[in-house]
Formats: C-alpha cells, structure tokens, sequence
C-alpha cells in the first residue's frame, strides 16, 4: 500500500517536538556496526522513547548529524545518514514503552531545514517504507518541501515499535547523504480523538 501525506508550514499549530512532547534527558548510545541510538526521558505518555539509526555522518566542527537532533537537537538541525551513497537502505528504528500508546500519525520534517541552503545541498527521503510491530507495512511518498509532514496510518495502532526504511531519495544539490530534522508520533492526538482501542 502508498499513501501520500499532507504538509503543515513550518510554523503551523503543532511541531514535531510540541507532539513528541517535552521530552527530557536523553542519553546517546553508539552500538555495534555502525548504529547508533538515543533514548529520551519520561514524558506524560510513555516512561522512554527511544530512536536508532543505521548510520550517522561524522560530527563536523560545530555540527553534529546523530539521532538525538531528529527529537531534540538545536532548531533545524538534523540526523543525516552516513553510509555510503545516497542513503537508499538507511533505517530509522522509533520505540518507546510501555506499549499502551494507541496512535495513527507520524510527524516528519523531511531533508536538513536549518535553511533553504541546507535543504537543497543534501538528499531528502522520498519514499519511505513504515513496518510496525504486527507485521504490517506501507509505503509512504514525502513532498520534497520543508515543514512538517502529517503521515496518518490507516488504522489506529498500539506498535510501540516502528521501523523506517529509506526507499528512494531526492538527491542533494551538492552533498549525496540524505538528511532528517525531526521524527515523531503524535501522541496527544488519542487524547482529542476517540480511538477504537478506547473503552
């Protein structure tokens, strides 16, 4: 299945990190081959939230590309892949706990939005393969723009583990890693709307 997403302005009602929800403490781990992970302190939803990725682009100078900007790095940073070409294969791993999360929509800031400059010199995630924990899949085609894209799920879901995979890209303009600025679910939208999991 592909679905097409909608596009918030990037200072539309809510952000990735307003639905991420004031997270706290996070701790970067780095593991083996190559991946790397960050995991955020409690918030009133879940008690982690935790955020791996294949790869990450070496920090240069002041800039650092590693999971911990997709949900709480400085404004517009963002996670970049660094594997070796455009980033086709790159996986992003979302999990939290405990698993009594009911949710539907993801929240993505596509390519690196610290300026127009930025976006356009590195790679953007065109298509997107989401899994989540029951097996289930779908393919998901980004607008090639920056804001936040709304990404509604055909149901409501309690997987408290979503797998993403880097389908096809739209290349940079002058670097070929694709980039990332933020990655979130909305967890505050079962609390405004009835979910069928809902007594």
């Amino acid at each position: 299945m592909t679905i097409t997403v909608a596009v918030c302005p990037t200072a539309a009602r809510r952000s990735v990190l307003a639905c991420v929800v004031a997270l706290s403490g996070f701790l970067a781990v780095a593991s083996a081959h190559a991946e790397e992970c960050v995991s955020m302190g409690a918030n009133q939803y879940v008690n982690v939230l935790r955020i791996c990725v294949s790869s990450a682009l070496p920090d240069q100078g002041a800039y650092s590309y590693g999971p911990e900007n997709l949900v709480s790095g400085p404004d517009g940073w963002a996670w970049c892949e660094g594997q070796d070409g455009p980033g086709e294969g790159g996986r992003l791993t979302l999990s939290w706990a405990p698993a009594d999360l009911s949710w539907r929509t993801l929240l993505i800031a596509n390519g690196y939005q610290r300026t127009e400059q930025t976006f356009q010199a590195n790679g953007r995630i065109r298509d997107l393969r989401v899994r989540l924990e029951d097996g289930s899949r779908l393919d998901i085609r980004l607008e090639d723009q920056m804001g936040t894209q709304i990404v509604q799920l055909p149901d409501w879901t309690h997987s408290a583990v979503t797998d993403l995979t880097i389908l096809s890209v739209y290349p940079g303009a002058r670097y070929e890693d694709t980039c990332l600025t933020a990655l979130g679910v909305d967890m505050e939208e079962a609390d405004l709307e009835a979910s069928p999991f809902d007594p």
